[in-house]
């Protein structure tokens, strides 16, 4: 069965009908909504409709329409449960690359009748646009509560991104100012462009710089972290899994979880059965920040939803394999065939200093497991850099610091980030350095996403210590190079560090949330509960 489109437009909206052989016409209401900071739609000439779902030839149903031009011909669509329209806005020829994109939710037409909202999010490429409400363009959105060290997490169940944990500062008197750990979970809606307070987590649950990880099913499993316990701020040994896969009815677990070893900073890889491998981290000894007083983790322990218990993971002579006791680095799932995973672990640091090498882990379906150290060492900053992995399956590395003295200073604010970017690859058992390149500036306590082509670092510490309210896109190579366009920069609305970051997988588009800022090391700063998102200009 085939419905039929007709299409008309204004600077901003688009009418469209809907004809079905059985049951008579449905209308449909399509509006291109601009951000609330941005005024994008007005500036294109033309506007490229693209109907996509199942059974959709979305290529061969495109329609091109001119802003001054009326309505255009009828286009007929199949019925698809999980319609998604795609507008592209071009400047100067219909032929020309897209300078302004939208994407519009997914929508069941199966059960459509009567009239039909559909509202498109459409904002300048490769440009940061604060959040939204799609039903009052001119309001912009807010987190429910300001938070730093919190996780967002892409549910594809339902579209739509968790956000739990951080902490926030709060006022007790005009001197007194105390942090306090939010139990308050969030879930942003891209549909709406708003943020809904849908849980709140127990007594002992709130954390900040914990781990949030997607294990199927809409299940999350929060781990680790820190809070304050008898007035120290300890690491947590605990986890706890909240079931989102109903946005209405997000659920945290009472059940509590025990991971092997607590850990705060550590990094938390989902592999592909629902798995969850575990690297590093640090305990906080007696409430202590100085990096000398730490306990730094070496050892690798796995999630196994089945069980629901942390083990650690074993080497071939039943030990429990390590690595070198680190912090602040990076762990990325690589590209794998058959049951065996394998995780490239880069940089951090423990008392000695930084850790330059890096480790390639392979894990087997019975949480055996193997190291293999590259004969490479990092050339970006070991500590706090930022990672990501490209389509290709390279692990793209940037920014961070070389010194502990320069990312955990005692009473100054970090410096000396590195402007370093590398990409690795994998060959065999080992990982291998194939590129080196630069950002305009160096960064730290960022983040990187890998969207298509294209890389956005985001934020993170700059040269004078102080959150950056910049960020940097860069076109990824296809061969030797790292970039085949070097990085440019683009403002953001806020400065921000500490923050964390989603990708939208139905829309392609990164959503930045919370964060801090900081003018100095002796004022906390703020906790943000700003957010915005970043539309990337997405290849054919």
């Amino acid at each position: 069965m085939n419905r039929r489109i007709a299409t008309s437009l204004s600077s901003s909206a688009v009418a469209l009908a809907l004809v079905t052989a059985c049951s008579g016409p449905v209308e449909i209401s399509v509006s291109l909504v601009d951000p609330c900071n941005q005024d994008a739609v007005a500036t294109m000439d033309f506007l490229r409709f693209e109907p996509r779902g199942t059974d959709i030839d979305s290529v061969g149903l495109s329609t091109i329409q001119a802003q001054e031009d009326g309505t255009t011909q009828p286009i007929e669509i199949p019925l698809a449960e999980d319609f998604q329209l795609v507008v592209t806005g071009h400047r100067g020829s219909f032929d020309q690359a897209p300078s302004g994109i939208g994407v519009s939710a997914r929508t069941d037409l199966t059960r459509a009748s009567g009239a039909v909202d559909i509202q498109v999010p459409f904002a300048l490429v490769n440009s940061f646009y604060k959040t939204t409400s799609l039903g009052d363009p001119e309001q912009c959105t807010d987190l429910q509560v300001g938070r730093f060290g919190a996780t967002a997490t892409f549910i594809p169940d339902n579209g739509k991104v968790l956000i739990v944990g951080g902490a926030t500062l709060v006022s007790l008197t005009q001197d007194v100012t105390e942090l306090e750990y939010t139990r308050v979970v969030e879930m942003y809606d891209p549909s709406t462009g708003t943020f809904e307070r849908v849980a709140e987590l127990r007594v002992g649950q709130a954390r900040l710089f914990h781990t949030a990880t997607y294990i199927g099913d809409g299940q999350v499993l929060v781990a680790g972290g820190e809070n304050r316990v008898d007035g120290a701020t300890v690491a947590l040994k605990s986890a706890f899994i909240i079931d989102a896969k109903d946005a209405g009815a997000v659920k945290p677990r009472s059940e509590t979880l025990v991971l092997r070893e607590a850990r705060s900073g550590h990094t938390a890889t989902a592999l592909p059965d629902g798995r969850v491998l575990i690297t590093g981290g640090r305990d906080l000894v007696g409430g202590s920040s100085r990096p000398e007083d730490q306990l730094y983790s070496g050892s690798v322990e796995i999630f196994t939803p089945a069980d629901s218990a942390f083990t650690y993971v074993n080497d071939a002579n039943g030990n429990a394999l390590t690595l070198d006791a680190r912090y602040g680095h990076s762990a990325v799932l690589m590209p794998a065939s058959g049951d065996v995973q394998q995780i490239m672990v880069s940089g951090g640091m423990n008392a000695s200093g930084p850790v330059l090498g890096v480790d390639l882990v392979t894990v087997d379906p019975n949480n055996k497991g193997t190291k293999d150290t590259s004969a490479d060492q990092l050339g970006v900053g070991a500590i706090f850099h930022a990672a990501s992995i490209t389509d290709t399956g390279s692990v793209l590395l940037s920014g961070g610091y070389g010194r502990i003295q320069d990312a955990e200073p005692s009473g100054q604010l970090p410096q000396n980030p590195s402007a370093s970017v590398e990409m690795w690859t994998l060959e065999g058992s080992r990982v291998r350095r194939i590129c080196t390149a630069n950002l305009v500036e160096g960064r730290g306590f960022h983040t990187a996403t890998v969207v298509g082509r294209r890389a956005v670092f985001v934020g993170g510490r700059g040269s004078t210590g102080q959150p950056l309210a910049s960020a940097e896109v860069a076109v990824l190579a296809l061969g030797a190079a790292c970039f085949a366009e070097p990085p440019t920069t683009q403002q953001m609305s806020d400065p921000r560090t500490s923050h964390a970051v989603a990708r939208i997988e139905s829309s392609g588009e990164v959503l930045i949330v919370g964060g801090r800022r900081q003018e100095s090391a002796s004022d906390f700063g703020q906790s943000l509960s700003t957010a915005e998102i970043f539309s990337p200009a997405r290849d054919p």
